[in-house]
């Protein structure tokens, strides 16, 4: 008999998992992988950390929302039965052609010239707005403020709100930075719409999308 292995919603960025302790334990081992360079970090020579980075938590049975994925490529790998709960796998339907359409009508530009999105940058506008919960992997200088332009100006528009988590400061500024850059055609309010916060500034904003870093967000109230 193929085991089962049982999906719930936890919350906005995880899921739950419901399965045999055994295949907990191979789940874990699956979504568990050693740090490039762990060797050479002083928490590993003072054998505080074993340099090994786990995503799925044994402790609340938990793992990443947009792992989903992964978690049934191990399970066909496996021939494991997948069940998820309703509230877990909802899409919206978003064609290619409607995804390009609408970053045409934003007229993007930067640097004061009309740009085009490019064909990845399009799909994964468009692979985001249909699954909701999804890891995108986007290599240097491939454009990832411009993807994330496009998710921001489809959910504003429909008057949903939004967190950008960056890792630096000078992040948060680029970004928003980029955002005026690319809105300078088409009007778009960037200071209207979006709120930063990091160290020095209001925390609190009734904007519809905030950009800021997780050391900022992480003593704020838990609804972030």
């Amino acid at each position: 008999m193929s085991e089962k292995i049982i999906v719930a919603k936890k919350d906005e960025a995880y899921i739950m998992i419901s399965c045999e302790r055994g295949v907990a334990r191979e789940i874990s081992d699956y979504f568990t992988f050693y740090v490039p360079g762990y060797q050479f970090t002083p928490a590993f020579r003072s054998r505080i950390w074993d340099g090994k980075i786990r995503l799925y938590d044994t402790r609340t049975s938990t793992l990443y929302y947009g792992l989903i994925p992964h978690l049934e490529l191990f399970a066909k790998e496996r021939e494991y039965t997948i069940v998820y709960d309703d509230k877990v796998l909802q899409t919206t339907s978003f064609s290619l052609h409607e995804a390009k359409e609408y970053a045409d009508s934003l007229q993007i530009q930067s640097r004061n010239k009309d740009i085009d999105a490019r064909d990845y940058q399009i799909e994964a506008f468009a692979y985001s707005i249909r699954n909701r919960r999804q890891m995108l992997i986007s290599p240097t200088a491939s454009g990832k403020s411009l993807i994330a332009y496009l998710i921001t100006r489809y959910m504003t528009d429909q008057d949903k709100k939004g967190l950008i988590i960056v890792p630096t400061t000078s992040l948060v500024e680029q970004l928003y930075t980029d955002f005026q850059d690319y809105s300078t055609k088409n009007g778009w309010s960037v200071e209207k719409n979006i709120h930063r916060i990091y160290s020095g500034r209001e925390k609190s904003s009734d904007k519809l999308v905030t950009i800021s870093t997780w050391q900022s967000l992480y003593t704020l109230p838990k609804h972030y």
